[in-house]
């Protein structure tokens, strides 16, 4: 629990009571140090008294307003939990904001600009000085060697991952294809491991290897192209494909 985040989170104006509440309860799971936070739908509902569908539409208003920034993490055995930073500033870091006279003042406490989605993440002391907070994950501290992943990256993987279970790898990498891959890239996975978890989350299930199916029916044959849909990475990281 992060005393920063939930007392960040209680000054915040012009949120819905159920919008607050289920931003607090992100704040109750929050990492003070990295500024991160992973709670399950199930949780967050568990302890606002919410209904699951009411937290999912907070969650989108809450990302709309820049108080929940998906950093495209996933974790969880299903890879169903988003990782979100939370941009709240650190008692220490509201000190630091006003070092004269080491009091907290209104002057050294950000105001709320709930437009910015860089919210949060920089406080202006009286000196004029603004101390620098990089935010906790961005899109390229998540990029292999400071390079972006490519969608060829990708593909190699699939091809190393199910070589056993298809034998015809992917060989032509089409253009549909590589802005398929990038716009997962961009959106959910942007480091090779987490592409590696999500490949070898398919290979455990049943259905999706195509070790199970309806009699009458040809069993399930997956692709690299299917899996880039996004409803469909939706329901594989939901688990809905790991009951069978």
């Amino acid at each position: 629990m992060s005393f920063s985040a939930t007392c960040w989170a209680w000054s915040i104006d012009d949120l819905k009571s159920s919008e607050k509440l289920t931003l607090l309860a992100f704040c109750q799971y929050a990492n003070e140090e990295k500024r991160i936070a992973y709670p399950a739908i199930d949780t967050v509902a568990e302890c606002t008294g919410l209904n699951k569908k009411t937290v999912q539409s907070n969650i989108v208003k809450l990302m709309d307003k820049g108080l929940l920034i998906d950093t495209g993490k996933r974790v969880g055995k299903t890879l169903s939990c988003r990782v979100f930073h939370v941009p709240f500033l650190t008692y220490k870091e509201l000190l630091e904001a006003n070092p004269k006279t080491g009091t907290l003042e209104s002057e050294a406490i950000p105001k709320t600009d709930l437009s910015n989605p860089n919210f949060g993440q920089e406080a202006i002391p009286k000196t004029g000085s603004k101390p620098v907070i990089e935010p906790v994950n961005s899109n390229q501290a998540l990029c292999e060697n400071g390079k972006p992943l490519s969608p060829k990256q990708v593909v190699d993987l699939w091809n190393e991952t199910f070589a056993n279970d298809y034998p015809r790898k992917m060989q032509e990498i089409t253009s549909a294809r590589q802005e398929a891959i990038r716009s997962r890239i961009k959106n959910d996975f942007n480091k090779i491991d987490e592409w590696k978890e999500l490949f070898d989350g398919i290979r455990n299930s049943d259905f999706l290897m195509g070790r199970t199916y309806t009699e009458g029916r040809k069993p399930f044959q997956i692709s690299l192209d299917w899996v880039c849909k996004p409803e469909n990475l939706a329901n594989i990281l939901e688990g809905k494909y790991h009951g069978g």
